[in-house]
């Protein structure tokens, strides 16, 4: 289930067009990240929770 999170999260990020402004693309990123997280709470926490070694 992670790795299909992680097909969809990465499509979107790619899917996201670059700009002259690195800090605009950056926080632009954030903000993908931010919303993925909301829209996708219990994938998310599956996906970026901290696991035991």
């Amino acid at each position: 289930m992670a790795d299909h999170g992680y097909e969809r999260y990465t499509a979107l990020k790619t899917a996201k067009e670059r700009t002259e402004e690195p800090v605009a693309d950056l926080l632009a990123g954030w903000d993908g990240h931010m919303a993925f997280a909301e829209e996708n709470p219990a994938l998310y926490r599956l996906m970026f929770a901290p696991r035991p070694g």
